[in-house]
């Protein structure tokens, strides 16, 4: 009989990839330059040819399923950046489902990584220099290499339609029906599969504060606008061709509940279902789950409603639309 532990290892794209912010470019240049050195096949931005690449996709296998270890330089400038966020929850996702270690947080300054479990140690560069993380690295590679190691399984299959929200939730008053709960999204839908797929019902559920649920239901797309967020053409069903992404808006609307017991001050959670037929199946094709932040000023701006105070006088406006930060993925 064959000794499992003889079984080849699964097999990996990179062995490490670097996720940082511009501002932290030179340290991670520095690093990937000394991991190549070494022999490992590290994913780096300028190492690849990502020219007309849909980049949200592109990060997503990368971070989520092709790289054994991921680097992370966090920063003040890493968590506060957008697109650094984005990748961010894809690293949190996958730490979710992998059981095997692979997120590696390298500190450059006192900034913590949102929604990083407490029990994931990090080098600290203002203490471990790039020659001892660099070390480091080498001996976690090494290890996986040694016969009778843990092997490094792949995480398992994902489903082919993933939506991954971008950094706000938009809390929506409307002046006509101050108290009826609505919130616009941005989002990006992606396609993993082989074939074009659709996406023809979605459904949100709100829990403030872990309240129970509140239901609310797709009601139209939107327009995505550096100001502001409009009613758009696009209507269910959505489709995206195999291996594309699409970044969307869609308004969720549920029931009638004051203001205050919704959109208060701390955490709710937001989770978003779909399925690809216009039917409400038992098992969705699609879920995502994630928190939302809401400040004592976001609260207060959703509880003036659309009467919006302008010096001595109030401006009475359709709607407004409050951003509210999402945090991490849950699972």
């Amino acid at each position: 009989m064959n000794d499992p532990r003889s079984a080849p290892q699964a097999s990996w794209m990179y062995d490490v990839a670097l996720s940082f912010a511009g501002e932290d470019r030179d340290i991670a240049l520095e690093l990937a330059r000394r991991l190549h050195a070494c022999g490992q096949r590290v994913f780096f931005d300028r190492f690849e040819e990502l020219w007309g690449e849909d980049l949200a996709a592109k990060l997503h296998e990368v971070y989520g399923s092709q790289s054994r270890y991921c680097v992370v330089l966090v920063s003040r400038h890493y968590v506060e950046k957008p697109w650094t966020n984005h990748e961010r929850r894809i690293l949190l996702a996958r730490s979710l489902r992998d059981r095997s270690p692979f997120l590696l947080p390298i500190r450059i300054d006192d900034s913590e990584l949102p929604g990083l479990p407490d029990v994931i140690a990090y080098k600290d560069l203002r203490i471990d220099s790039l020659e001892q993380i660099v070390a480091s690295l080498q001996r976690l590679l090494a290890r996986d290499t040694q016969p009778g190691a843990p092997r490094n399984a792949q995480p398992p299959p994902r489903p082919a339609l993933e939506l991954v929200a971008t950094d706000f939730l938009y809390a929506v008053v409307h002046l006509d029906s101050p108290d009826v709960v609505r919130f616009n999204l941005a989002y990006h839908l992606l396609n993993h599969g082989a074939d074009g797929r659709s996406l023809g019902r979605v459904e949100a559920a709100l829990a403030p504060h872990g309240d129970r649920d509140m239901q609310l239901v797709w009601t139209g797309s939107v327009d995505i606008g550096q100001r502001y967020m409009r009613p758009g053409a696009d209507e269910l069903p959505i489709s995206v061709p195999a291996g594309q992404s699409r970044l969307m808006g869609a308004q969720f609307t549920g029931p009638t509940v004051p203001r205050d017991l919704v959109w208060r001050p701390g955490m709710l959670q937001v989770e978003i279902v779909g399925w690809s037929g216009r039917a409400r199946t038992t098992r969705p094709d699609l879920s995502t789950r994630f928190r939302v932040q809401v400040s004592d000023l976001d609260a207060q701006m959703i509880g003036q409603g659309a009467e919006i105070p302008l010096g001595r006088g109030v401006v009475r406006a359709y709607a407004i639309a409050v951003p509210l930060t999402i945090g991490a993925l849950v699972g």
